[in-house]
């Protein structure tokens, strides 16, 4: 077995916090309508409708987001028509905004650990959604000259990674494919014959979980982005991760 040369690391909630910021805008909303006599429920049913029809329309990001938010206010709108309850909504839209386009949060540890890896690996980036606003993200984040380059893809999954090793020319065994989320992340690289080092988030998206492949010989769990640096270390002496 050929040892690991390639480490490839997903951006929203592995590198940075992301999803955490959609879900406060949305735990705000639910709130309003619930003073507004709207049961939680019912919001949160709506709220899942509308949300698959945008995405399915308009793929991921914040304008997707915001037009999921802007659909299920004015499916609202005979209830929630005071003045009030109208400052409320253009304040939760209005912190979302900011949140969303500032620079990304990065994780306690990511910096220090990237470049130590980056001494031993050559790093990329792996990351889906809205192809402008992940290349700000990527650009804001001031993380890029760690990485060998990055890969800004509409959606990820076993042809995303397929296409990518073919493109590159690298053998499977020789990548390891790091995050947080099962579907996009870590299924479809083991599949592809990739390493793979799962790191859970509790925010994850919905739309990002799925069943984890747990038990395949090629996958590793590490509680948090530092663990990586010990667990990559010990590589050196395997082909495989421990």
């Amino acid at each position: 077995m050929l040892p690991i040369k390639y480490l490839i690391f997903d951006a929203d909630d592995t590198l940075w916090a992301n999803n955490v910021f959609y879900e406060r805008a949305t735990y705000h909303f639910f709130q309003l309508a619930g003073k507004a006599g709207i049961s939680l429920d019912k919001v949160e049913q709506d709220f899942q409708l509308i949300e698959l029809q945008t995405v399915q329309e308009h793929g991921y990001g914040s304008d997707s987001f915001l037009l999921i938010m802007e659909r299920l206010y004015k499916k609202y709108a005979d209830i929630l028509i005071t003045a009030r309850q109208q400052k409320e909504y253009l304040s939760i839209i209005a912190d979302f905004k900011q949140r969303a386009w500032r620079r990304p949060a990065i994780f306690p540890g990511v910096l220090p650990v990237l470049k130590h890896l980056r001494k031993r690996f050559e790093l990329y980036i792996l990351t889906k959604g809205n192809i402008e606003e992940q290349n700000r993200k990527l650009q804001n984040s001031r993380l890029l000259p760690l990485f060998c380059g990055a890969f800004v893809e509409l959606e990820k999954n076993q042809y995303t990674y397929e296409r990518i090793l073919q493109q590159k020319g690298w053998l499977a065994a020789e990548v390891c494919m790091i995050g947080n989320s099962p579907k996009s992340d870590i299924n479809p690289a083991l599949k592809c014959g990739m390493q793979a080092i799962f790191i859970p988030y509790s925010y994850t998206w919905k739309f990002d979980t799925e069943p984890l492949l747990t038990g395949h010989p090629k996958l590793v769990t590490v509680k948090n982005f530092a663990d990586l640096q010990q667990i990559l270390n010990q590589s050196d002496t395997s082909s495989e991760l421990p």
